[in-house]
C-alpha cells in the first residue's frame, strides 16, 4: 500500500455508490420499516467511515505496526 489515504479513498467510492443505490431503491419496498432500516444502515456505514478516518488521523499506529513497515514509513505519521 502506498498509504492509508489511498485505501480510504478507494473505500469511499463504493460507499457512495452503495448509498445512492440503497437510498433510491428503499422507497420501493412494501413496508416502511424495511425502507427505514435500509436507510439507517447506510447512515451507519458513513458513521463507520468517519470513525475510520478519525482513527487514521488521530491514532495511525493502530492500523499496523509502523516499525515493521518497510515501504512507506511516512504514512505512520
Amino acid at each position: 500500500m502506498s498509504s492509508w489515504d489511498d485505501v480510504h479513498f478507494v473505500l469511499l467510492l463504493p460507499i457512495i455508490w452503495w448509498t445512492a443505490s440503497i437510498w433510491r431503491c428503499s422507497a420501493n419496498t412494501g413496508l416502511r420499516l424495511y425502507s427505514a432500516g435500509a436507510r439507517f444502515a447506510t447512515l451507519g456505514v458513513f458513521i463507520e467511515y468517519a470513525l475510520k478516518l478519525y482513527i487514521r488521523v488521530e491514532y495511525p499506529r493502530i492500523f499496523f505496526n509502523c516499525e515493521d513497515l518497510l515501504l512507506n514509513y511516512g504514512s505512520c505519521f
